[in-house]
């Protein structure tokens, strides 16, 4: 979706424009965490417990893990789907906020370049 600015001076910018992708933003960082706690819903409800070797005479089993065809043998699967998982969502989230709020700049310095009729270029 492009954001139009219905509007050519510069100084409205804020009031009518950043103002409300604030609002956006805010609604994507929501979706995030919903998403992130949904995936850590998902792991607690279908991670598979398979039981490899059964020691009846000493009352415990060897039981492997697994979800998403990742196994407790090698790695942590609650740090990984709870923890390292959501950070890299999120740390992925932010980099693309970065990259909008960078390109919502340029926009603005496009629209006082516009309107200064500036021979400088952004």
């Amino acid at each position: 979706m492009e954001f139009r600015y219905p509007f050519n001076n510069p100084s409205d910018w804020y009031e009518h424009h950043a103002y409300i992708l604030t609002d956006l933003l805010k609604g994507y960082i929501r979706d995030v965490e919903f998403q992130i706690k949904s995936s850590i819903d998902n792991f607690e409800k279908n991670k598979e417990d398979i039981v490899l070797n059964e020691y009846p005479e000493y009352g415990c089993a060897d039981i492997l893990t697994f979800h998403q065809g990742i196994e407790n043998q090698t790695w942590n699967l609650n740090a990984i789907f709870k923890e390292k998982f959501p950070s890299m969502q999120r740390s992925s989230s932010l980099i693309s906020l970065f990259g909008f709020l960078e390109n919502e700049l340029d926009k603005l310095c496009n629209l006082i370049q516009s309107s200064t009729e500036s021979s400088i270029e952004f």
